[in-house]
């Protein structure tokens, strides 16, 4: 659980501008309606762009594919089968490529 409470530490930062008060908690690891807007400001404030394909339609074949990139870090890909995870975790890579919260 620590590593959860630091990674959405990381990425509370990121959207205060500053770092949160140690006693304050967020969901960013659990809910679409938490993480979409940290999506939103990497994509929009950060002139981020975002790939994404969904799984092929091959039998026996469901992964996502995610690509994160913008003018100052480098690709951030990240394959699997839920796509909610491989969200959260791209948006960690990103941050901490960025060196935020670090």
């Amino acid at each position: 659980m620590d590593e959860i409470n630091n990674n959405n530490r990381i990425i509370a930062e990121f959207m205060r501008g500053k770092p949160s008060p140690p006693n304050w908690s967020w969901d960013y690891h659990k809910n679409w309606d938490s993480l979409m807007p940290v999506l939103c400001k990497i994509l929009c404030d950060e002139e981020g762009m975002m790939y994404f394909s969904a799984p092929n339609y091959v039998p026996s074949v469901n992964k996502y594919h995610i690509s994160i990139l913008s003018d100052t870090d480098i690709a951030i890909k990240k394959n699997g089968d839920n796509l909610f995870n491989i969200m959260y975790e791209s948006v960690l890579l990103y941050l901490k490529n960025k060196k935020v919260g670090g």
